[in-house]
C-alpha cells in the first residue's frame, strides 16, 4: 500500500488529472498529476509505484539538473525496479527532492536526493513514512536542512502518520492508511490540511489524497480531503507476470509506503 496528501495551492483541485497511457514500448502507467504534467504520483502494469515531496537544503539550485517532472515520468516507464531505482537515485536534480519507490511484490525504499547524491531510508517494521524534513544521518551529516523555516510542522506531521498506523496490530489496510492521513492534529498545519491564506495572498491546502494498491491495480483519490472524504477509484491491469509473482509475496508484503504531506507542486510527494 502506497500513498501521500498533496499540499499546493488549493486552486489546483481543479486543474489536476489522472492519466491512464497506454504504451507500446514499456508497460502502461496510472498517474495523478497536474494538467499537462507529465507524472506525479501513481504505479505502472509492472508493479512499480512512486510518490515524491519537498526537501530544501543548501545544495540546491547551485547547477540546472533534469526537472522533477521528467524523472518521475522515466521511473513509471521502467519495465524493472533497479531502472526505476537508477533514475531516481541517479539522475542530476536542480533542487532536493523525497521520493519513495515501491514495488507490488512488497518491497519500498525512499531516497532523499539532493541534487548531486540520493541517501536510501529503508522500511522500519515495514512502514517507511516521510514528510518535508531529512530524516537519513548519512545526508545531515553531510549537507544543511534549510526547509524547516517554511515547514517547521512536518517534524510532528510524520510522527502523527507513524504513531497511527504502528497503533493497527496485524495488516495495515488502505483504510487504516486513509485515516492516517486524514489525521487533523494542530490544524491548519496538520497532516490533512484545510485551506490556509499564506503571506502573498496564496490560498493552499491538502489539494488531495492518494492512495494506491499496484498489486490490486487500484488507485484512490480524494480532492480537498480536509473537506472532503469521496474517493474517485481509478484501475490498471497489471502485466500476468507482475501479477503472479505478487501473488506469491502476497503473505510478505507488509504496510504501507508513505509521503506523509507535501509541501510544493514543482516537488508532491
Amino acid at each position: 500500500i502506497h500513498g501521500q496528501n498533496w499540499d499546493w495551492k488549493a486552486e489546483c483541485a481543479e486543474t489536476s488529472v489522472v492519466l491512464r497511457i497506454r504504451r507500446t514500448d514499456g508497460p502502461d502507467l496510472l498517474t495523478f498529476t497536474e494538467a499537462g504534467g507529465l507524472a506525479r504520483s501513481g504505479f505502472n502494469a509492472a508493479g512499480i509505484g512512486i510518490t515524491a515531496n519537498y526537501l530544501e537544503s543548501d545544495r540546491d539550485y547551485r547547477d540546472i539538473g533534469i526537472p522533477l517532472p521528467f524523472i518521475r515520468r522515466r521511473a513509471l516507464e521502467a519495465q524493472h525496479f533497479a531502472d526505476a531505482i537508477k533514475v531516481v537515485a541517479t539522475t542530476p536534480k536542480s533542487g532536493s527532492n523525497n521520493m519513495i519507490l515501491s514495488t507490488a511484490e512488497g518491497f519500498t525504499v525512499n531516497f532523499e536526493c539532493a541534487p548531486d547524491e540520493a541517501f536510501a531510508i529503508y522500511p522500519d517494521n515495514d512502514m517507511i513514512v516521510h514528510a518535508n524534513h531529512w530524516q537519513s544521518p548519512v545526508a545531515l551529516s553531510k549537507l544543511r536542512e534549510t526547509g524547516l523555516r517554511d515547514v517547521p510542522d512536518s517534524l510532528y506531521r510524520d510522527q502523527r502518520v507513524r504513531r497511527r498506523l504502528s497503533a493497527r496490530h496485524g495488516d495495515v489496510t488502505i483504510d487504516d492508511l486513509k485515516e492516517a492521513l486524514f489525521d487533523d492534529f494542530a490544524s491548519p498545519f496538520s497532516v490533512c490540511r484545510p485551506r490556509i491564506r499564506k503571506k502573498g495572498g496564496n490560498l493552499s491546502a491538502t489539494v488531495a489524497m492518494i492512495v494506491f494498491e499496484p498489486a490490486a491495480g487500484v488507485m484512490e483519490i480524494a480532492p480537498l480531503p480536509a473537506e472532503n472524504r469521496e474517493f474517485t477509484r481509478y484501475e490498471l491491469t497489471l502485466d500476468d507476470e507482475v501479477r503472479e509473482r505478487a501473488e506469491k509475496a502476497m503473505p510478505a508484503r507488509g504496510r504501507p509506503s508513505i509521503s506523509a504531506q507535501e509541501k510544493r507542486w514543482s516537488a508532491l510527494s
